[in-house]
C-alpha cells in the first residue's frame, strides 16, 4: 500500500475522532490524486522580459514559444512530448479546438490575443523533442508584472506546481515581487530553482556579484546561470536539475505529495496540541474563549450577509454591463429587413405572412445572437473572472484575519491551511429566441386577402417597423439570461468558499468544546504522528 495513502488515512481517522472536517476534506482530496499517473509538471514563471519562453525553447531545442522585447506570452501554455505535432486550444467555457502550428501565435501571444480576448484558458502543445524529457510537462506562464490579468492567470495555477523555476534577468536580479512569488511557491512545493537568464551579456565578475546578491536574499534555493548562447549552461542545468528529477520520477512525485501531506499533518498536530492546552485551562478561561468565539461566529454570519449583499449589488452592475454589450449590436435589425420584406411580400394571406415572419425572424435572429455571443464571450468571461476574484480575495482576507484572532484567543499557533480557489467555469444557457410576432392583429384580419397592394404594403410596413423593437427585446432577454447564469456561477463559488471557511470554524469550535477528552489518547496520537516523521527523516 502507498505509504502516503496510509498516512492520509491515519490523518482522516484521527481527524474524524475530533470532527476536524476541514482536515478530512483536504486529506480526501489528496488521496483522490495519489493514484493518478501524470507528467512531472515544471512551472516556469517570472516577470515579463525575464526570458522564460526563450529558456524553455533553449532547453527543448525547439523555437516553439514566442519571444520578444515586449510582453509576449498571454496565456498558460503546456508543452509535453509526443511523436507528432498536436496543438489544442482549451477555452474558458470548457470547449476546445485543434489548431495547426502556424496558428499557435494567434492564441498564445499578447499581440494576436491582447488581454486574452479569445478567452483561452490554456494551450496544450505536444511536439517531438528530446525523448529524455518525455516525462516532463513544461508550463509557460504570462509575465506576472505586466498586467493584473496576467498576474491572476499565473497565480491561478500555482497550487498544482511540482517543480518551480523562477526566471529573472541579470539586469534586474531580484525584486520584492520575485520574493513574494517564491514564497508563494514554497507553500506548494519544496523544489524551487532560480534561473538567471541572459548572463552572456555581463562579465564573469558581474555574474558573481549578482549570484552573491541573490544568495544573501535567498540562501535555500538552487541558483542556475543561463544563456541561450552558452551550451555549457544548458548542459549544467539539465544535468543538475532535470535529469535527477526524471530518473527518480516516482520518488520526486512522492516527495512533492509528502510535502503537501506534511502540511496537513502539521495542521492536525497543532490542533491536537491545542486540545491538550485547552484541557488544562480554567473554566473561566474556557468561558472567555467561548464568548470570543461566539463573536467570531457573529462576524462570520455578518460576512456571509455582506457577501450576499455585494453579489446582489454587483449583479445589477454586472447585468447592466452585459446588457450594454448586447445592445451595442441592436442595429443588426438593418441586416435582415430586406429578406423579411421579400418573404412577407410573397405571402398569400395574413396568416401565411405571420408564419413566414415568425420562421424567418427567429432563424435569422437566433443566428445573429449566437454570433454576437461568440464575439463578446471574452468580455463576458472577464466580467465573471473579475467578480469571482473579488469574492475570493475578500474571503481569503477574512479567513486570514479570523484565524489570526482565533490563534490569539486560544493562545496557540495552529497552522491553518489557506482556502482553495474554486475553479471557474462559464455555464451559458442555451440561447433561444422568444415569441417574435407580438403585433396585435384582429382575427378578422386573417379573412382579408393580401392581394390588395396598398393593404399588403401597410401590413408589411407595420411588421417591419416592429422588427427593431423585437430585436432589442430579444437582445435584452438574452442578456438577462446570461447575467442570471453568471450570478448563479458566482453564488455557487461563494457557497464553496464560505463552506471552506465554515470547515475552519467547526475545527476551532471543536478545539474548545466542553467534551470529555482523553488527554493520554491525544498525546499518543501526537507522538505517533511526530514519530512517523522522525522515522522518515
Amino acid at each position: 500500500m502507498n505509504p502516503l495513502k496510509n498516512k492520509l488515512e491515519n490523518i482522516i481517522r484521527i481527524s474524524t475522532d475530533y470532527d476536524f472536517e476541514d482536515i478530512i476534506k483536504l486529506s480526501g482530496d489528496i488521496i483522490r490524486n495519489l493514484e493518478k499517473e501524470s507528467y512531472i509538471e515544471i512551472f516556469v514563471c517570472g516577470r515579463f522580459k525575464s526570458g522564460k519562453s526563450s529558456f524553455i525553447n533553449s532547453i527543448l531545442n525547439e523555437s516553439i514559444l514566442p519571444t520578444g522585447v515586449i510582453p509576449v506570452t498571454g496565456v498558460i501554455t503546456n508543452i509535453s512530448y509526443s511523436e507528432k505535432d498536436e496543438f489544442t486550444v482549451c477555452f474558458n467555457d470548457g470547449s476546445s479546438q485543434k489548431i495547426y502550428r502556424n496558428e499557435l501565435y494567434d492564441y498564445i501571444t499578447e499581440e494576436k490575443n491582447p488581454s486574452n480576448i479569445k478567452n483561452v484558458e490554456y494551450v496544450d502543445i505536444k511536439i517531438p523533442f528530446d525523448k529524455d524529457f518525455k516525462e516532463i510537462k513544461f508550463i509557460d506562464t504570462p509575465g506576472f508584472e505586466y498586467s493584473s490579468v496576467h498576474s491572476d492567470i499565473t497565480s491561478s495555477v500555482i497550487s498544482g506546481v511540482e517543480l518551480g523555476i523562477v526566471c529573472i534577468s541579470f539586469d534586474s536580479p531580484l525584486s520584492e515581487n520575485d520574493i513574494k512569488l517564491i514564497n508563494k511557491l514554497k507553500k506548494h512545493t519544496p523544489t524551487i530553482s532560480l534561473v538567471i537568464t541572459k548572463v552572456d551579456l555581463i562579465t564573469l565578475d558581474d555574474r558573481k556579484k549578482v549570484i552573491d546578491f541573490i544568495k544573501n536574499k535567498l540562501n535555500d534555493i538552487k541558483i542556475f546561470e543561463y544563456s541561450i548562447k552558452e551550451n555549457l549552461a544548458r548542459e549544467n542545468l539539465i544535468k543538475n536539475l532535470l535529469v535527477p528529477v526524471i530518473k527518480n520520477k516516482s520518488d520526486f512525485k512522492n516527495r512533492i505529495m509528502a510535502y503537501k501531506v506534511n502540511s496537513i499533518e502539521n495542521y492536525l498536530i497543532s490542533c491536537l496540541k491545542t486540545l491538550i492546552s485547552i484541557k488544562t485551562k480554567e473554566k473561566n478561561e474556557l468561558d472567555r474563549f467561548k464568548e470570543e468565539f461566539s463573536k467570531l461566529l457573529l462576524r462570520f454570519e455578518d460576512f456571509k450577509k455582506d457577501i450576499k449583499a455585494i453579489v446582489l449589488n454587483d449583479y445589477f452592475r454586472l447585468r447592466e454591463e452585459i446588457l450594454k454589450i448586447f445592445l451595442n449590436h441592436a442595429n443588426i435589425h438593418k441586416e435582415f429587413k430586406k429578406e423579411i420584406y421579400d418573404k412577407l411580400y410573397n405571402s398569400s394571406d395574413l396568416f401565411d405572412m405571420s408564419q413566414n415572419y415568425e420562421k424567418t425572424f427567429k432563424t435569422m435572429l437566433s443566428k445573429k445572437i449566437s454570433d454576437i455571443y461568440e464575439i463578446e464571450k471574452g468580455k463576458i468571461i472577464k466580467i465573471l473572472e473579475k467578480e469571482n476574484l473579488k469574492i475570493y480575495n475578500m474571503s481569503e482576507d477574512f479567513i486570514k484575519t479570523i484565524l489570526t484572532e482565533a490563534n490569539k484567543i486560544l493562545n496557540t499557533d495552529i497552522r491553518f491551511l489557506p482556502i482553495e480557489k474554486p475553479e471557474i467555469r462559464l455555464n451559458i444557457p442555451k440561447l433561444k429566441i422568444f415569441s417574435a410576432f407580438d403585433i396585435h392583429i384582429e382575427l378578422l384580419w386573417f379573412l382579408i386577402p393580401t392581394f390588395i397592394p396598398q393593404f399588403k404594403k401597410y401590413i408589411i410596413r407595420k411588421i417591419i417597423k416592429n422588427i427593431e423593437f423585437e430585436v432589442e427585446k430579444n437582445l435584452t432577454r438574452t442578456a438577462m439570461e446570461i447575467s442570471e447564469s453568471l450570478k448563479n456561477n458566482i453564488e455557487e463559488n461563494c457557497k464553496s468558499m464560505t463552506a471552506d471557511i465554515d470547515y475552519r470554524f467547526k475545527t476551532i469550535k471543536n478545539l474548545h468544546s466542553s467534551r470529555d477528552l482523553n488527554t493520554d489518547k491525544i498525546e499518543k496520537e501526537i507522538n505517533s504522528l511526530e514519530q512517523r516523521d522522525k522515522t522518515r527523516s
